[in-house]
């Protein structure tokens, strides 16, 4: 995990974290940063091995503000004909399923945003799509929403996060790819 104030781009924490279980394993809570002044920074945390990485959660506190408080389930990701999307299929519909749990006594607002990289061009953002996403204070939302894959999809990445109104992820991270002849799908 890497975290940086995104403001100076300064590094503030590195760890690496295993996350490694012979089963799924849900709502376990896997890094803690310092306490940190008020500000903004951005957490990045990255898959290396293994079938799935999901974040159920993110826990964010500002002093004087009411902690967000999101629980997730697993994202269902498939395509038309009911098959999970573990790879990019050219010129196919993807199906996007997502549960929103706010534990937290303030509405989320945010978005879902779709973006497509160009893993040839060095993960150059090619397109962003933003749908937007309103989770009730103590309820909880089913978003339902779809995207079409390139038809050119070799060397394509997606990628599916939840942000709030300033871009920030505060809930999945959801990438499915398409390197070359060879196909690769997780979250994160």
């Amino acid at each position: 995990m890497i975290l940086t104030n995104a403001e100076t781009g300064e590094e503030v924490d590195r760890r690496t974290v295993s996350c490694t279980a012979s089963e799924r394993l849900y709502q376990q809570t896997v890094y803690t940063s310092p306490k940190l002044p008020e500000g903004k920074y951005k957490l990045r945390g990255e898959k290396k091995s293994g079938k799935y990485f999901i974040v159920d959660t993110f826990h964010v506190r500002k002093s004087g503000e009411t902690p967000m408080t999101v629980m997730t389930d697993p994202a269902q990701i498939t395509y038309d004909n009911g098959s999970e999307a573990s790879e990019l299929r050219p010129n196919e519909k993807l199906n996007v399923n997502m549960t929103f749990r706010n534990q937290g006594t303030e509405q989320i607002k945010g978005r879902i945003a779709y973006l497509w990289y160009d893993l040839s061009a060095g993960m150059e953002l090619e397109s962003a799509v933003f749908e937007e996403l309103t989770v009730g204070a103590g309820t909880g939302t089913v978003y339902k929403g779809s995207t079409q894959v390139p038809k050119q999809s070799e060397n394509k990445a997606l990628q599916i996060l939840a942000v709030d109104d300033n871009n920030i992820p505060f809930a999945y991270s959801t990438w499915i790819k398409k390197e070359g002849n060879r196909t690769a799908g997780g979250q994160a």
